[in-house]
Formats: C-alpha cells, structure tokens, sequence
C-alpha cells in the first residue's frame, strides 16, 4: 500500500502542468455548451461521462447544429478509438497491479496524460502513477467545466472560443520534447499528421484520426524494430 500511494501521488504530482492548462479550457468548454443548449448539469455530466475534450468540443458543435443525436454519439466514440490504442500501448507498460486500479486508470486515459505515461523513464508504469495522474486532470477537467457552465452569462462567446485553442497547443507542448528526444516518435508524429491530412476529405474526422494514428503507430513501431536491429 505504501509504494502504491507513493506512485499515486508521484502521479497527482506531475500532472499538475496537465490540471492547469485543463480547467481554463474547460471552462471554455463550459461556457461553449451552456451558450449552445445544453444546461449547465447537462455540460458537467458530459465532462464526467466522455472526459475527452476535443470530442466533448465537437459534440457540443454537432448539437448546435441541430445533428441527429445518433450521428452525435457514433462522431464521439469514432473520435475517441484512439483512446483504445493508447491504453493498449500502456498495457505493455503496466507492472502488477490489482485489476480495478488498471481499468480505472484505463478510463482515465487522454492525449495529455498518455504523453506523461509514455515519456515516464521507468520500463514498468505502475497503474498506481496512471491514476493519479488521471485523477488529477479528471478534477481539473470537471472542476473548470462546472466554473464555464455557471457563469457562462458573463464570459463572452468569443473569449470561450479561444479557451479551446489551448486543448491542441498543450498537446503540442507534450509532444514536441517526444519528437526532439526520440526519432521513432518523430517518424510517428509526421506520418499521422500527413495521413490525417491525406484522409480528411475521404473520411470522417472520426475514421481519419483512427487510421492516422494505426498508421503513425505502426511506422513509429517499425523504426524501432529496425533500430534494436
């Protein structure tokens, strides 16, 4: 129990940079949601259900748009199969821990806490530190969603908007020390990218991102296979 609180808070602990750029952007989402028909306990309820931002964003703008509510849901859970592959990509990583802690940790899974999980220098991630990373932007997430939706009246559309730029630029923060440190990340990044690219008038952006990063996956894989060669 002591090494597991000991990674735990390791966990909350570095994902403090995560937490602070998570709640102005959720409050941003917040804002957005309310602004758009949704009630204010119907926008938390999102961010305690989906906790995924970009997906939550894009649901919010297919239900402005008036989008059949099926269409809603199938856009959210193709968007958000990528979650899957990082969470199988960790379960390599994952040293003994009870079941309950590895589902839970699981659940917890985003573009930004799967960076900090993946650059971890240790070979075995202990699910104990997953989790408490998690947690730690799940409360922020949550927290700033609640702060959006209540006092959505006084924060400008416009301003809201530009909260949800920070989503992306936090990941690109997380990602390019990846690329810089590693040349298999590099090749990885650059091949989903272009193939997100190449897929996005053919596809859903749901479909795109899946195949984009199958495809960055494996072309960062095989890189290092060649190199351990």
């Amino acid at each position: 129990m002591r090494m597991f609180m000991q990674d735990f808070q390791r966990g909350a602990r570095e994902a403090a940079p995560v937490m602070v750029g998570y709640f102005p952007i959720a409050v941003g989402f917040g804002v957005l949601a309310v602004q758009n028909q949704l009630s204010a306990a119907e926008a938390v309820m999102m961010s305690v259900t989906v906790f995924a931002g970009a997906a939550q964003f894009v649901a919010v703008g297919l239900i402005a748009a008036g989008v059949d509510p099926l269409q809603i849901v199938l856009g959210v859970f193709f968007l958000n199969l990528r979650h899957l592959i990082m969470v199988l990509s960790l379960r390599n990583r994952f040293g003994e821990q009870p079941g309950a802690v590895m589902k839970l940790s699981s659940l917890l899974v985003t573009d930004e806490t799967f960076s900090l999980a993946a650059s971890a220098p240790s070979i075995n991630v202990p699910a104990a530190y997953l989790l408490g990373v998690g947690l730690g932007a799940y409360s922020a997430w949550v927290a700033g969603t609640a702060v959006g939706s209540w006092f959505a009246a006084g924060i400008p559309a416009s301003l809201a908007g530009l909260f949800s730029i920070g989503l992306y630029a936090m990941f690109v923060a997380l990602l390019v020390p990846q690329i810089r440190r590693s040349f298999p990340a590099a090749v990885a990044a650059l091949v989903a990218m272009v193939g997100s690219s190449l897929m996005q008038p053919l596809l859903s952006a749901g479909w795109g991102i899946v195949l984009a990063t199958i495809a960055g996956a494996i072309a960062g894989g095989l890189m290092v296979a060649e190199k351990k060669q």
